[in-house]
């Protein structure tokens, strides 16, 4: 909610930092991408709640010249549920780069996807 009132109420802006920020989620990420048509730089490093539907957004709608996903998308299971300890949920993929490659290959020149998978 807020970070949809930012992008409307500032659609000029061109670098966006939200690392580490749990609360995020692809409908804030949406409203950046509709209403932000100039973002160049994004941050959404360890940003849970982000997945493939958001950045996907971002690549289709703005100019993107600098994206970090450092761990985004990403949320460690909970060893009671049966799984091995340490293993993770993934919701930034193989898509999201399929996409990138078909939107912003010719404006993208820093892409961070590390812990991604």
């Amino acid at each position: 909610e807020g970070l949809e009132e930012l992008a409307r109420k500032c659609p000029k802006l061109k670098r966006v930092g939200l690392r580490c920020c749990d609360s995020v989620t692809d409908e804030g990420v949406r409203a950046l991408a509709a209403h932000c048509k100039c973002l160049e730089d994004l941050d959404l490093s360890r940003c849970k709640s982000v997945t493939d539907e958001g950045v996907i957004a971002v690549v289709k709608g703005c100019a993107i010249e600098r994206l970090i996903l450092n761990s985004a998308g990403r949320d460690e299971v909970p060893e009671s549920d049966g799984t091995e300890e340490g293993s993770a949920e993934y919701g930034i993929t193989d898509e999201c780069l399929v996409q990138m490659r078909n939107s912003v290959a010719s404006t993208l020149r820093e892409l961070d996807m590390s812990w991604c998978r």
